[in-house]
């Protein structure tokens, strides 16, 4: 994925960029119709755990390769299943699977 699509300044990008709430937490999020699944930091995770007193229900999984954008592999042995997100006030339930390293914008 290239730089003006990750702005979102791409009018032939196939990503959409929105703001949402995760737990209660606002989020930039990345739509992509090609990723193979949800994803989220771990930071943006700790960030959540050491201010809210409800704690997620982070599992423990195989790991996993996830093969970024730019070809890079990264493991995650982490899972989020059904976490709360609220989309112009529509409230769903989204699993994530935890990356802790992710170098842009978005939670």
């Amino acid at each position: 994925m290239n730089e003006l699509a990750l702005r979102g300044n791409n009018p032939h990008s196939e990503v959409i960029i929105i703001q949402a709430l995760l737990h209660g937490y606002p989020a930039k999020l990345l739509l992509d119709s090609g990723a193979s699944g949800n994803f989220i930091k771990e930071s943006f995770i700790n960030q959540i755990q050491n201010n809210s007193q409800e704690k997620l229900d982070i599992m423990t999984i195989d790991e996993k390769n996830i093969k970024l954008a730019d070809g890079s592999i990264i493991i995650s042995n982490h899972f989020i299943p059904k976490m709360n997100t609220e989309i112009h006030g529509r409230n769903v339930k989204n699993s994530f699977i935890v990356l802790n390293i992710l170098n842009n914008k978005f939670d």
